[in-house]
């Protein structure tokens, strides 16, 4: 392939990053027209990285057993071609590689503990080789698998409050926001009964970019801070604010808050007994088996979804 269509593909899956936070509907436009010019001239570096966010468009929102199976594979393929025809040459290539594939995709068939490692290392390598905004995008991943992975709250923060300190000082606002929501949200979960404690890093406030992913991200935060201090009603508030055609819905972050909506329906339906709100749990048990099917497919004991099919259906 020569410089020109390699640029070309390279422009394409920049281009489609800066969407998916800025204008999500033309991210699938995108990620085709980089596939498109690989299969057309050939394949170079950044054509492995259209492939995983051609995967990670497959993956988004859905609920088909067999679309998402089709997704996996073509994101391990793209990623085992790249550990073998570029890796040694393109080391910077890791971190957007891994926030995309590990972040997006993998989560179906390894277990979110990996994900999270995964996240951690690309944060490493990204920051190591001057990759900082990939970097900090691999590391708001690292905390959300963290959460949901179940590890302590404590660790959690200890973590945020680092990535938040580096923030700061490579002053880069989109990873500001999004940690200091995940911050909130552990605050409030730590402290129960108490207010969300304020950010002790000065200037971390997470109250400057805009975007159109950013009303959802708020919102499932205050969904899960109202969830755990017992305000079902506020929590079901928040919740049917996501849109249901959002991309969010197919990653980890949305599959965890439609689980979570699907339990505080339960309550919910206490004093709202609507066909409304009883179908919140049905839809999300019908996410959380499409999510585990993938788990009994590949023969993992991981865990991840399957368990949450039995709370919910008990």
């Amino acid at each position: 392939i020569n410089s020109e269509r390699a640029n070309a593909i390279k422009f394409y899956d920049l281009m489609a990053t800066v969407s998916y936070f800025i204008k999500p509907e033309m991210f699938a436009f995108l990620v085709c027209r980089s596939v498109q010019l690989t299969m057309r001239e050939g394949i170079c570096n950044d054509s492995i990285l259209g492939f995983v966010h051609y995967s990670a468009t497959l993956v988004s929102g859905n609920k088909l057993v067999k679309g998402i199976r089709d997704a996996s594979r073509i994101g391990k393929s793209a990623m085992s071609c790249w550990k073998k025809r570029f890796h040694a040459m393109h080391t910077h290539s890791l971190p957007h590689l891994y926030d995309v594939y590990h972040g997006w995709v993998a989560f179906y068939t390894e277990p979110l503990q990996s994900c999270a490692d995964a996240q951690r290392q690309g944060f490493d390598v990204g920051i190591s080789v001057g990759e900082t905004g990939t970097a900090f995008l691999d590391a708001i991943q690292h905390v959300g698998y963290s959460f949901w992975a179940g590890v302590k709250l404590h660790t959690i923060l200890e973590k945020i409050d680092y990535y938040l300190e580096l923030a700061l000082l490579y002053n880069n606002e989109l990873a500001q926001e999004y940690l200091s929501m995940f911050r909130g949200t552990i605050s409030a979960l730590i402290d129960r009964s108490q207010p969300a404690r304020k950010n002790k890093l000065n200037g971390a406030t997470g109250e400057g970019m805009q975007h159109s992913n950013h009303s959802v991200a708020t919102n499932v935060h205050r969904a899960l801070q109202a969830y755990w201090s017992g305000h079902n009603e506020r929590c079901h508030h928040y919740l049917e604010k996501v849109p249901k055609g959002s991309p969010a819905r197919g990653r980890i972050f949305g599959i965890g808050s439609v689980f979570v909506h699907g339990l505080n329906s339960f309550q919910v339906m206490k004093t709202q007994n609507t066909a409304k709100v009883r179908a919140i749990s049905r839809e999300a048990i019908s996410t959380m088996k499409v999510a585990a099917s993938q788990e009994i497919e590949v023969g993992r004991q991981s865990w991840n979804f399957r368990n949450k099919v039995s709370s919910q259906t008990m």
